[in-house]
């Protein structure tokens, strides 16, 4: 039995191919438009299982919290050293708790140096995520003790980084690696799957918190135990809930707020600090940057890779319920000479069937092309992007499902309603072609579900666009044209015993002077970047929040703002001279309301040495926490003036030309200089592409889509009126026959095709405009208002209606009335 089961699947099988081939048109149709669909349904489900629900492949992952501490604001705030260490001592919930941090950090490896994402761990890191290294041990307790500076310091490298900076040499124990010229002897190499609590990188390499040198943070002048930089995470014990642990440790918490608070802070301060709670989130799928930037973006994309397979299924089904009624007859013969209803449905399941592998197998090459792509849409930074978009069951279980749900759902239906009409009309419709076909009415109906689909994702592909356009435009109070941007980091001992002051004025100088140079100047930011601080600004009788920005000399002139009255800071604002200050337009009318705002004094925040600062300068309002924001409050401090904050500039530099021309000669002078380098730069113009990543990613991606939606509605259109007219050819005959004009036959056929875009269109338009509000409300910077995306969609499927239904309509109106009657 089970092998005459087996004979008969496989006679199935060449019955559909041969099916397949002697139709190759539809064959193709509609497996590629399945297949995009497909791909791009796994293409982002992959993305969003990788960042938002693929688990940490370390044990019992559900076991693991984030330990958060919340400012009074709600934003997320670190933890300190000191502040880890008090939770592991005081805690009973917890089998394990650590800090760790990943930050960018000079990397040399025989003699190559680079930046690369270091991972800084406290003692309990690997109680906490047990993962054992493929070569060597894991760091001990006893490592994390070494004192800092000390020769006895230990690392543990990724697996990438055994990969591509050591050849995967198998002798790497013992061998060492240079992190901000510290050598590190290598004790252990990570395995693949995981390096790091931050899936979205891969760490070059794991170190002790006590013995890092952490440059970047600290200036190279050791570790401060209440610096706030660490990130916690612990592991539950058995039997102990997410609840339970969180209600001891809001027990537990002012009393470590209050030994651990840094000294020196001001009465505000520390009560600010004081005021900081304590939180657990579920910490089992680790930490993603693009998890927390375009999680809502990722929603959006499904919803329209969603929308877009529901349009090629119905695509799909119209094409087959055609086919399936051109088959009417060889069904009705079948049925008359004994085959089974039965039998013929498990044939035409086989050919479904067949759609699906071979539609998955289209989906799953477009997916595995497009992934890293829309990657790129996504990330821009100087640490490389090691998220994998590997399948696992999940996504295979997905793509498999979506494809043969959509194939035997929407391919049965249609043989299913003609194998169940009677046998005997069947015969006589194969006999003859007398106007109007059976199940008509539902064919319409899938073709106008089509183009009410397509007319949500063109309009919110248009709503799309236009918004990235509109902020793309959007006035920023600067000119970001010809301007560069570069990161700075220290070499190996770069600024050990160097004057910051003369140096960073040396740098500017140097760097002033190379060809194709304008200005240049430093700052403690990046325009466009959301990553100011905010400070309490007041007189003797007014107060307000801005935001507080340090800049050089020059800042204003290089990154082409203007000075509206007074002056922009000079080479002679130093340390030693008057205190000065620079406040935007809307600062400036805030606090002195008369206008008489130069050389009045100011204080910033509580530091002592910000006190009663003479503005000099009123600046003309700007966009500097970038495009979706817009909060012109703003006070410019010389960075001269603030030394300690030397360490930490970015250099922007304006070109006579264009930006770019500019990088290489300028990146030769902070090397030549032997302190610094550049270990990444941009134009302006590209961090302010950044900063429109989630726009410009969801406007390029919902464009594709919508003009497969659009390229879908165009064929479900024609091949409806194409098979329509084919199966009329004996009516239209008939009509010219009889004296009808080839013209009256082709508006009859084109007006036919109208009234069903029509129909479509007005079926669409109120579904458009609901998918609009739902964007709206995810997307504060669109503007769900806008009529012209909904009307260019309307229109470009108007045009496109027409193209589809031009092309039958001209056919019909060419018909050979006795060639006609004759095949009849």
């Amino acid at each position: 039995m089970n092998m005459v089961w087996l004979d008969d699947l496989v006679r199935d099988i060449r019955f559909g191919l041969r099916q397949f081939s002697g139709n190759p048109v539809f064959a193709m149709v509609a497996i590629l438009s399945l297949g995009v669909a497909i791909g791009a349904n796994t293409s982002v489900f992959s993305l969003l299982n990788a960042v938002a629900l693929r688990r940490l492949p370390v044990p019992h992952a559900e076991r693991l919290v984030e330990i958060d501490a919340p400012d009074s604001q709600d934003r997320p705030v670190a933890l300190s050293y000191a502040q880890v260490n008090a939770l592991r001592a005081r805690q009973s919930v917890f089998s394990s708790v650590s800090g760790w941090l990943l930050p960018v950090l000079n990397v040399e490896v025989n003699g190559s140096l680079s930046r690369g994402a270091v991972l800084v761990v406290t003692e309990g890191y690997y109680s906490t995520y047990p993962v054992s290294p493929i070569l060597g041990r894991a760091l001990l307790p006893s490592d994390t003790h070494s004192p800092s500076g000390g020769a006895a310091a230990v690392a543990v490298i990724g697996f990438q980084c055994w990969q591509e900076r050591f050849g995967r040499d198998p002798a790497i124990l013992g061998k060492t690696i240079r992190i901000e010229g510290r050598p590190f002897a290598i004790v252990g190499v990570m395995p693949e799957r995981f390096s790091s609590p931050q899936i979205d990188v891969s760490a070059d390499a794991t170190i002790p918190v006590e013995a890092s040198p952490l440059a970047i943070f600290e200036g190279q002048r050791g570790l401060d135990p209440k610096s706030m930089l660490l990130l916690a995470s612990a592991r539950l014990r058995d039997g102990v809930s997410p609840q339970q642990a969180n209600a001891q440790l809001r027990v537990l918490w002012p009393s470590i707020l209050r030994d651990t608070e840094p000294a020196g802070l001001s009465p505000t301060q520390a009560a600010e600090f004081l005021a900081r709670r304590i939180q657990l989130e579920p910490g089992g799928r680790g930490q993603s940057f693009l998890r927390n930037r375009f999680s809502e973006s990722l929603e959006i994309l499904m919803a329209a890779v969603a929308t877009l397979l529901l349009l090629a299924c119905v695509n799909l089904a119209t094409l087959l319920l055609a086919r399936a009624s051109s088959r009417a007859g060889e069904m009705g013969v079948r049925l008359a000479l004994g085959a089974k209803r039965g039998r013929l449905m498990r044939q035409l399941l086989t050919e479904s069937l067949l759609l699906a592998v071979a539609s998955t197998a289209a989906g799953v090459l477009l997916a595995f092309w497009s992934g890293p792509l829309l990657l790129t849409l996504m990330w821009a930074s100087p640490v490389k992007l090691t998220i994998s978009l590997r399948p696992d069951f999940r996504i295979l279980a997905f793509t498999t499902g979506v494809a043969f749900l959509a194939t035997i759902l929407f391919g049965l239906a249609p043989g299913w309603t003609t194998i169940q009409e009677s046998l005997y009309p069947s015969l006589r419709e194969s006999a003859r072609s007398i106007a109007g076909v059976r199940g008509s009415w539902l064919r319409r109906s899938l073709v106008a579900g089509q183009i009410a689909l397509a007319v949500v994702l063109l309009s919110s592909a248009g709503l799309l666009m236009r918004t990235a356009h509109k902020l793309r435009g959007t006035g920023l109070g600067f000119q970001p044209e010809h301007v560069a941007v570069f990161f700075l980091g220290p070499r190996p001992g770069g600024y050990a015993g160097v004057n910051m002051d003369a140096y960073s004025r040396e740098l500017l100088s140097q760097v002033t002077s190379a060809p194709g140079v304008a200005s240049a100047a430093l700052s403690n930011w990046v325009p466009v970047y959301d990553n100011h601080s905010i400070e309490r600004v007041s007189t003797g009788s007014a107060l307000l929040k801005a935001q507080v920005q340090v800049v050089s000399y020059d800042f204003f002139k290089t990154l082409g703002a203007s000075i509206v009255s007074g002056r922009e800071f000079s080479r002679r604002d130093t340390a030693d001279s008057p205190r000065v200050v620079i406040v935007s337009q809307a600062v400036a009318r805030r606090l002195f309301p008369a206008g008489d705002a130069l050389g009045r004094p100011v204080s910033v925040g509580d530091d002592p040495a910000r006190q009663n600062l003479q503005i000099v300068g009123i600046a003309h309002d700007a966009r500097l926490g970038g495009l979706h924001r817009y909060d012109p409050l703003a006070v410019y401090l010389p960075l001269f003036q603030n030394p300690k904050l030397l360490e930490y500039a970015l250099l922007e530099v304006r070109a006579t030309g264009r930006a770019v021309t500019v990088i290489a000669s300028v990146d030769e002078r902070i090397r030549a200089l032997g302190r610094e380098f550049a270990f990444f730069s941009e134009t302006l113009a590209a961090a302010i592409d950044v900063d429109l990543a989630e726009e410009r990613m969801l406007a390029s991606l919902s464009t594709f889509f919508g003009a497969c939606a659009l390229l879908l509605a165009w064929i479900g259109l024609y091949g409806l009126e194409s098979y329509a007219v084919n199966r009329r050819t004996r009516e239209f005959g008939v009509r010219l026959a009889l004296g009808a004009g080839s013209p009256r036959v082709f508006r009859s056929v084109l007006k036919e095709a109208l009234a069903l875009l029509a129909a479509g269109i007005a079926a669409g338009v109120p579904l458009a405009l609901a998918a609009s509000r739902i964007l709206a409300s995810r997307l504060p910077s669109l503007a769900a208002g806008d009529p012209a995306p909904l009307a260019i969609a309307a229109g470009l499927l108007a045009v496109a209606g027409l193209l589809a239904a031009s092309i039958p309509a001209l056919r019909a109106g060419r018909v050979d009335p006795v060639e006609a009657l004759r095949a009849e």
